[in-house]
């Protein structure tokens, strides 16, 4: 919560921290001003994932939703991840630490697992200046042609 704070104090930002369903309608309302709303999960795998956060999610109506995954994640995982939180409404996955892969061909392998639209990857811990559009980084590092990959 402090590195979330410190990033919004840092733009100029709003900040809502909800920890259950009671605080969603009064976060919402206070953000209605705004064009985008980014939530931030507590980080866990699909079967210790807490069902509020699923609900809270669905009761934002999100237009998108973003699943940001490692690139050092094992690529045989990804798959089944993907499974996983397409079903709980994933709309998009979002690629970090580009940078602590040492082998393209990985990058490439999970992103064609993940089989969801990409917007975003990351490639260093200084954000928002780390944060890339998904499309040209990808298909200029990797090499990999426009057809096998999906970029939103």
């Amino acid at each position: 919560i402090e590195q979330l704070q410190g990033y919004a104090d840092a733009a100029d930002l709003p900040l809502e921290i909800v920890y259950d369903a009671s605080e969603v309608a009064g976060a919402h309302r206070r953000l209605a001003s705004c064009d985008v709303v980014i939530i931030d999960t507590p980080g866990r795998g699909p079967h210790g994932a807490d069902p509020v956060w699923r609900w809270i999610l669905r009761s934002m109506q999100p237009t998108e939703t973003h699943l940001v995954v490692p690139a050092t994640m094992r690529v045989d995982l990804a798959a089944a991840l993907t499974r996983e939180y397409s079903a709980a409404g994933a709309t998009h996955a979002l690629l970090t630490k580009l940078d602590e892969v040492p082998n393209d061909a990985i990058v490439a392998q999970l992103a064609g697992q993940l089989a969801l639209p990409m917007r975003w990857v990351t490639d260093g811990q200084n954000i928002p200046a780390d944060l890339r559009a998904a499309g040209p980084l990808l298909l200029e590092t990797l090499e990999v042609a426009p057809r096998q990959m999906v970029f939103a």
